[in-house]
This record gives structure tokens, sequence and C-alpha cells, in this order.
């Protein structure tokens, strides 16, 4: 009886097994890596739109408009496929809409350099036509609509330069740019790296002027990386300054696109410094910049005149070991104020400045950290942030009047 029992407990156990067998897909090769079957699901490439109200995403070759309200599809704003051009791209990587949403820019082909830098071929889209087109032959890098839309600008071989999309006219900036000695619009290695930024020019916001960094790498010293991508490695050489070793001599620079003049900012008589970030204010003959000492404690908020290139300094922030760079930058547009965070008094919080340097007063405080801040709201008078004041191993939303309250 009792072999009988486990005769019967066996041949359920085998047949459940074998049933389970039977029922579980297999796993291919092709599953992983080319359908991409067991990936999480995303999305990828949201871009707000300027009515508040909507969103886009990119979702294979179409860029397809949501509502954030609903979470319901809108509209399909562009789709790749449906361009008949023989000289169109296939795909694209990624995508940027011009600030009145007219034009886009796909990038696609894009081939990675370092951390944050590739190089990539662009196209414009005009969305009230449909028509897409580009305006350069070769791959560049950083290829960014002016404000008005009338215009991109890039860096091509450590040049800078900019296209009137109108006539497609090309203006090189630069011309002194060379590989492992001089680049102009476009970071160094220690930058990208340690600064977490790839694109060093900006637009005036008028699309007047356009704003860039010249990195003299020169008297860098080389470093040597193989490539085990052949039979015989390839030798890869950069300049990388190792620990008291010669950075790269920055200067910035601002570029009148109308008078085609060229000035060059001035920086101090310092030249083992970092600038670690440029940025208009909302004068457009006013530039911002942080100088920032190679120690990387002492940190300066500081106003250049886009035509002289005279500076002042508007904030000036110290600390005995380390000053965090951050964003957190944001100019009003009454243009006679900016808000900043630091941690002067031991945790990161949010100031009011005026454009002369004084503190109007303190936004956030508390024994808790701003961890972040996401910009300003002025119609309302409300500045959105994450902290840490519930806990340090959290992050909540708020939001704040500048004055503190509320």
């Amino acid at each position: 009886m009792k072999k009988h029992i486990l005769f019967i407990v066996f041949a359920l156990f085998v047949s459940i097994t074998f049933a389970q067998k039977q029922e579980t897909p297999k796993m291919t090769l092709e599953d992983v890596w080319s359908n991409y079957k067991f990936y999480p699901q995303s999305v990828y490439g949201i871009r707000s739109m300027s009515d508040g109200e909507s969103y886009t995403t990119q979702n294979g070759n179409s860029i397809v408009k949501y509502s954030y309200e609903t979470g319901e599809v809108i509209d399909t704003i562009f789709n790749l496929n449906d361009i008949n051009d023989e000289d169109a791209p296939k795909k694209f990587d990624d995508y940027e809409f011009s600030a009145d949403e007219n034009k886009m820019l796909l990038t696609t082909n894009t081939v990675p350099i370092y951390r944050h830098s590739f190089t990539a071929e662009y196209y414009i889209v005009d969305l009230g036509t449909n028509k897409i087109s580009s305006f350069f032959d070769e791959p560049v890098q950083l290829a960014t609509f002016s404000p008005k839309g009338d215009k991109v600008a890039f860096v091509y071989q450590n040049n800078l330069y900019y296209v009137d999309l109108a006539t497609n006219e090309q203006t090189q900036v630069t011309k002194d740019g060379k590989v492992n000695e001089i680049i102009n619009g476009a970071p160094d290695w220690v930058y990208e790296e340690e600064f977490s930024f790839s694109r060093a020019f900006e637009w005036a916001p008028d699309g007047s002027k356009i704003a860039y960094m010249r990195f003299d790498e020169s008297e860098v010293k080389e470093y040597e990386l193989e490539f085990f991508d052949n039979l015989y490695p390839t030798q890869y050489k950069f300049k990388y300054p190792k620990a008291g070793e010669k950075n790269s001599v920055v200067e910035v620079h601002i570029y009148n696109l109308q008078t085609k003049k060229d000035i060059s900012v001035n920086l101090g008589t310092e030249q083992d410094q970092y600038i670690p970030r440029i940025k208009w204010t909302k004068n457009p003959n006013t530039l911002s910049f942080y100088r920032l000492n190679r120690l990387q404690n002492h940190l300066e908020l500081m106003l250049a005149d886009a035509e002289t290139g005279s500076t002042s300094v508007i904030f000036d922030d110290k600390d005995n070991y380390y000053i965090e760079i951050t964003d957190n930058l944001t100019f009003l547009e009454d243009g006679e104020h900016f808000i900043v965070t630091s941690e002067k008094f031991g945790w990161n919080h949010l100031y009011l400045y005026n454009m002369q340097g004084k503190l109007v007063n303190q936004i956030t405080d508390g024994e808790w950290e701003v961890s972040e801040f996401f910009g300003y709201d002025e119609l309302n008078d409300k500045l959105y942030f994450t902290s840490t004041e519930i806990s340090p191993l959290e992050r909540h939303l708020y939001s704040i009047k500048k004055d503190g309250s509320e």
C-alpha cells in the first residue's frame, strides 16, 4: 500500500514538473538583445510644451504629444516614417524643439566621445511643412537653436560655428581650434568630467550674441589609452591633467553676430582657476559666470559687460574645504534679482540677492538641505525645490514664496 502511494505521489510530481516545463517559454538571445522582451517599460525623451498642459515623448520614430491631466495621447506631432525624402535619416536618437515649437532638431548617428560629449548628425524639421533638411555635411557637436529659432550654433573640429536657417549661410566664429591644443565652445575632459557639462557656449536671450569658452590645453600632458577593438589595438591620445599638473587655461569670449566683433571677458590675472559655468542674465548685454579657485573652496559669481568685457563680483561664497558646483542659479524677469543656493551657514539653502550683490533675504532655513532647485514661477511667486527636511534618506517636493513664507 505504501509503495502504491509513493508511486502516485511520484507520478503527480513528474506530471506537474513536465507541465511546468511545457508551459515555460524559452528565453533566447534575440529576446534579450534584439526584441528587448525583458526590458522595463519607460518613457524616453520627455519635453514639456509651452502651453503648460502637455508634453511630448519619443516613441520609436515618432514624437507623440500627451496631456498632463489625463495622460492620453493628443496628437502625433512628427513621424519620420512619413517623410518621403531619400536624404532623410532612417531613425533618430533625440530631438529638441525651437523656442516657438515650430521647428525641431533631430539627432542621429550619435558617436560618444567622453561621458557627456558626442558627435552626431543633425537635421532641421519644419513642423509647418513637415520638411526635413541638413545644415552641415559632417558630424558636429552640440547643435543648439538660437532663442528665435532662426539660427543653429554648433562645434566642428574644435571651432564654433552658426548657420542662418533662412539663407543656410554659415559663419565660422573661431578659427584656431586644434585637436589636443585649442577647444572653442566645448569643454575639455576635466570640465566635462568634474563639472558635468558638455556645452561651453550660450546664446544671448535675444540671439544677438554668443558667449563661449576657449580652452588652451597645449601645456596639459597627454595620456595614451589603448582600444582593443581590432586584431591590433589602436591608441587614443588625449589631454589628461593628473593631480597637481597643469590644467587648461580658460578664456571667456562674447561674439556679436551683427558687428562680427569678438571681445575677451576679464577673468582676472590668475590663470590656474576654473570657470565652471557661464549663463546669460535677462539682459542681453550682461553675461554671468562663476569663477572658482583651483582648491575649489572659493566661488565668485561675476557679471561681464558684453560690449567691453569688464567684470564685477556680485556674489562671493567661501568654505573651509569644498564648494559644490550646481545649476541652482536663476535670474528673475525683473532684471533686478537672482536666486542662488549656498552652504555658507552649514546647510544648503536658497537665497535672494539683488543684482548689486546685496542679500535681500534667505528664502529657506533649517537644519536640512535643499537638494535640488527646480525653478521659480514668477506669476504665482513660488519656488519649487526638493529637500531633506523629513529625512536625509528621503526627498520631498516643496514650494515657497521668495520672501520665505508659505
